[in-house]
């Protein structure tokens, strides 16, 4: 296991492949690395070193609910400094479903490190944000509410933090309620107005603000609607849309289709760099 101290916390990593250019990869949720494994895995056997990681307040990662920022803006800086850790000058960045939405707010604030950008699944609609304010938000007020932070151990999500690192129940004790209440209601402050935007926490402007190089491949659900997909194809004029077809949504195949189409749209990237091809 891997640990990297930045910006005073200790964040998870794992780099798949020994060269070539780096692919940063970003889960959904607050899921752990391990949800795109297999994806970033089958990447790093086409040339390329994948770095995956678990965020601040999920995996294997460390615990921090004093932080005066809005969470996803934490995730991006973040991001930024474990890039630098590794060495990593420039990246592609492959983001499925909340991941999605950490890349494309990543690349407006670095567009200078993103060498490509691959949206696989982006969240829009009021179905989603019903759905994810309670995911991420809302049952985690309910539960430190009721019963404290001992009853927010006992979620789902904070079960498995104590699972793959059994000192964050000691920190998670530690936390005053009335701060991961303050703290939870900022955040979903914030996430609730980026909700308003077409594509989930990023408005149209900055979609067209967006010239890197891009693909858009559809994870087509409630969340994920396909009229977002092509809304943001439309309004990120360096963009290219996945060829959808109906296999594409087949569970067992997920994975392995995202790999291959990532692996497609950058080694074309690669291709139409001028001179050699930099691994860093």
């Amino acid at each position: 296991m891997t640990i990297a101290r930045i910006r005073c916390a200790e964040l998870w990593y794992h780099v798949y492949g020994q060269s070539g250019p780096w692919v940063a990869v970003i889960q959904g949720g607050r899921h752990m690395a391990s949800d795109l494994e297999e994806t970033a895995k089958r990447i790093s056997k086409s040339g390329y070193r994948v770095l995956v990681f678990d965020r601040l307040n999920s995996g294997r990662s460390s615990i921090d609910f004093n932080k005066s920022e809005p969470e996803e803006d934490g995730h991006i800086k973040d991001l930024a400094a474990l890039l630098k850790h590794v060495g990593a000058k420039r990246a592609f960045l492959l983001g499925r479903s909340g991941g999605a939405r950490i890349a494309l707010k990543f690349t407006l604030s670095y567009p200078e490190t993103v060498r490509g950008l691959f949206l696989w699944g982006i969240s829009a609609g009021e179905t989603a944000y019903r759905f994810l304010d309670n995911y991420y938000f809302g049952k985690n007020l309910r539960a430190c509410q009721n019963g404290g932070m001992a009853e927010v151990c006992e979620l789902e999500h904070f079960a498995l933090m104590i699972k793959a690192r059994p000192k964050n129940q000691r920190i998670l004790m530690a936390i005053d309620p009335a701060q991961f209440i303050t703290v939870m209601k900022n955040w979903r402050a914030v996430f609730a107005i980026g909700a308003q935007y077409r594509i989930m926490g990023v408005s149209n402007k900055q979609l067209v603000s967006i010239k890197t190089p891009t693909k858009i491949m559809p994870y087509i659900d409630p969340l994920h609607p396909m009229q977002a997909t092509r809304f943001a194809h439309k309004k990120i004029s360096t963009s290219d849309l996945h060829a959808f077809s109906t296999t594409d949504q087949d569970a067992s195949l997920l994975e392995a289709t995202a790999a291959e189409s990532f692996c497609e749209f950058a080694n074309k990237r690669r291709k139409t760099m001028s001179g050699h091809f930099p691994s860093l």
